[in-house]
């Protein structure tokens, strides 16, 4: 059997991790654009934003029942990160739609600033 590198190549696909980074990042723009049914202030806190820094500027909000290391693997904690690191061009985009043809035609991890994982 072929090794995972190869696999991706022949079957003509990104890694695992590209693909969930980029699932992540358009969930997480979805909720905060109120595309789904789920309140962003339930799963994050807004901080002011500084002309200096233009950025969501998300904050997970911390729960003292649960496990420091458990929360920040949850998928909130992960796209915290990653739509703080998103450039300033991606805040005005209306929809996911739009996102995710700009992102489909960009590499997002290198947008990001993130090492690929094979």
């Amino acid at each position: 059997m072929p090794d995972y590198r190869t696999r991706l190549q022949k079957l003509g696909l990104r890694t695992l991790f590209y693909r969930r980074t980029l699932a992540d990042v358009l969930m997480g723009f979805k909720i905060l654009r109120g595309e789904v049914c789920l309140r962003a202030s339930k799963y994050w806190n807004f901080r002011p934003i500084h002309e200096r820094r233009a950025c969501f500027n998300l904050t997970p909000p911390r729960f003292k029942s649960c496990d420091g290391s458990l929360q920040e693997s949850s998928f909130f904690w992960r796209v915290t990160k990653l739509l703080n690191k998103l450039p300033a061009s991606f805040l005005t985009i209306e929809n996911s739609s739009i996102l995710k043809a700009k992102l489909k035609k960009t590499d997002i991890l290198s947008v990001l600033k993130i090492d690929d994982v094979v």
